[in-house]
């Protein structure tokens, strides 16, 4: 898991899936409260939470 941007209380993770195909591209969003999994580029939630709209900005 590597963090790929973060700011305030909300950071951005992706995986990386060795020897594997990767499924749609998505990313996950971890918050002090909550986390989601969103389709990129989409934002369309799927697993989680609803996406925060500070979230969604960044």
């Amino acid at each position: 898991m590597v963090r790929v941007v973060g700011r305030g209380r909300f950071s951005v993770y992706v995986y990386a899936e060795a020897g594997q195909p990767h499924h749609l591209p998505h990313c996950h969003v971890r918050w002090s409260d909550g986390s989601t999994q969103v389709a990129l580029p989409t934002l369309w939630v799927l697993a989680g939470d609803e996406l925060p709209r500070p979230a969604r900005e960044l």
